[in-house]
């Protein structure tokens, strides 16, 4: 929101009251969802005041951990926007989705793309669409519509709003990814290693994987097959994340084991 302008000739009263309510209005929290945990953050404008962790010990506890944790918050009546873990998450390649002709053809062969692989269920789901380059392939992702309304009405049955809510594999590649036509992106999360791949400006790649215990061996066994897959040079710029928490880091990736991978990435 843009600063309140004060009138000249305003009292002090006025003034500080002013001031107190715009700084007010600038509260916001941001939620990141796992599947055993929440994690939360308090901000004033892009400044983090306050932040904490809730576990969520059961998936029927979920909805008491949310309101456990905006309590922890000692905010009340702001925004709240989510990120979803790659565990509530899905996401599908849609060739050219320039070439729909109608909003409506767009949401068909966006759905589609999810049919394909995981039958009917798809109807049950909020689809989102990322374009690539013009002419160049999308990327979809997928959320159970009942979980977003779950959370939405959490929120406002305790007077808060639902903002923004983003997969935290697309926050976490908007901050961290390298820049450029082609590249890898891997995130390493709660349960989960995601990877994606762009060539020319379009999406060619999405992976979900459960995380193994040896997860550097199964990011270099991951990136080997998705460049001889793709026919990626091995000089493709990549990048690791790491995601716990409230925390995102850049990681770099482990010495290769005979497998022709460069040892360092793009921070």
């Amino acid at each position: 929101m843009s600063p309140l302008s004060l009138k000249a000739g305003m009292t002090a009263l006025k003034h500080g009251m002013a001031a107190l309510g715009a700084k007010a209005s600038r509260a916001s929290i941001v939620l990141v969802v796992f599947p055993d945990e929440l994690s939360w953050q308090l901000k004033h404008g892009s400044k983090v005041v306050k932040q904490g962790v809730q576990a969520i010990t059961s998936p029927q506890a979920m909805q008491q951990a949310l309101i456990n944790a905006l309590k922890q918050t000692d905010a009340s009546a702001c925004r709240v926007d989510v990120r979803l873990s790659s565990h509530f998450m899905r996401f599908a390649i849609v060739g050219n989705p320039d070439g729909a002709r109608s909003q409506e053809e767009l949401a068909l062969i966006s759905r589609h793309a999810f049919e394909r692989v995981h039958g009917e269920i798809v109807a049950t789901w909020d689809i989102r669409l990322s374009y690539g380059a013009i002419g160049q392939s999308g990327l979809a992702s997928a959320v159970d519509q009942a979980l977003l309304e779950k959370l939405k009405s959490t929120l406002e049955s305790a007077g808060y709003q639902l903002g923004k809510v983003e997969p935290t594999l697309m926050q976490a590649f908007n901050r961290l990814a390298p820049s450029g036509p082609h590249g890898i992106f891997a995130l390493k999360e709660a349960g989960r290693l995601a990877l994606l791949a762009w060539q020319q400006c379009g999406w060619v790649a999405v992976q979900l994987q459960p995380l193994s215990t040896d997860w550097q061996a199964q990011v270099q066994d991951s990136l080997a097959r998705l460049k001889l897959q793709l026919g990626l040079a091995e000089d493709t710029p990549l990048q690791i994340a790491s995601l716990a928490a409230n925390e995102l880091e850049a990681l770099a990736l482990p010495a290769p084991r005979n497998i022709g991978l460069a040892s360092q990435v793009a921070a």
